[in-house]
C-alpha cells in the first residue's frame, strides 16, 4: 500500500480545470484592499475583464432595460448603459443569481463561496468541499470548516453570492469606476 523503496508502473491521471477565465471576484478585490496603490490595477483588470469576457458591453447604446429609478426625485433614473463598469456589474450579477439558482435546483452546495472562489463570469470552477443533499436540509454544509457558522451552507448560497457582488461594487467604487447610486 505504500512506497517500499522498490519504484514500479502504476497507472495515473492528471487533471486539469479548463475555463475561458479563472477571475474571480477576489482578483479585484485583493488589488482595492491595498488602497490607492493598486487600484489602477482594478481598472486595467476591470477594461481587460470587459473587452475579454463581456465584449457587447464596450458598445451598449442606451436602453430602458438597464436603467432604473432610485426614488430620488433629482436623480430618479440611473442609466447604466452610460457607464461600461456598471453595466458589467449588473450582468457579473445576473449571471451569479442564474448560477447559485441553478445550484440550488439541483441541491448542490459548494462549500467555500468566498470571493476568491467565486468566478467573475458565472462558473462554477474553483470548489473543494461540495456537495449535494440527499434530502432537503437548509442548514447542510460539506465543508467540515464551515460547521460551527455554517456561513457558506446550502440556504446561505445566495445571500452569499449577493454579498459578493457587494464586496466587487464597493471595490469598483473605490477605484471609482461606478459611483455610489450605481453601487447600490
Amino acid at each position: 500500500m505504500f512506497y517500499d523503496g522498490n519504484p514500479k508502473e502504476e497507472p495515473g491521471a492528471i487533471v486539469c480545470r479548463v475555463a475561458p477565465s479563472f477571475l474571480h471576484f477576489g482578483s479585484y478585490q485583493i488589488h482595492a484592499s491595498r488602497e490607492n496603490e493598486d487600484l489602477a490595477i482594478v481598472h486595467t483588470l476591470a477594461d481587460y475583464t470587459i473587452r475579454h469576457h463581456f465584449p457587447h458591453i464596450e458598445n451598449m447604446s442606451k436602453s430602458e432595460s438597464l436603467s432604473f429609478s432610485t426614488g430620488n426625485e433629482e436623480h430618479s433614473v440611473v442609466d447604466l448603459t452610460s457607464n461600461k463598469y456598471a453595466a458589467w456589474v449588473v450582468e457579473v450579477a445576473e449571471r451569479t443569481a442564474s448560477l447559485v439558482a441553478k445550484w440550488q435546483g439541483v441541491g448542490f452546495t459548494h462549500g467555500v463561496l468566498n470571493t476568491d472562489n467565486m468566478s467573475i463570469l458565472g462558473l462554477t470552477i474553483d470548489y473543494g468541499p461540495f456537495g449535494f443533499l440527499d434530502a432537503f436540509d437548509p442548514s447542510y454544509t460539506p465543508n467540515t470548516t464551515d460547521l460551527p457558522g455554517r456561513r457558506y451552507c446550502f440556504a446561505n448560497q445566495p445571500d452569499i453570492g449577493l454579498w459578493n457582488i457587494m464586496q466587487l461594487t464597493r471595490t469598483l467604487s473605490s477605484a471609482e469606476l461606478i459611483n455610489e447610486k450605481e453601487a447600490n
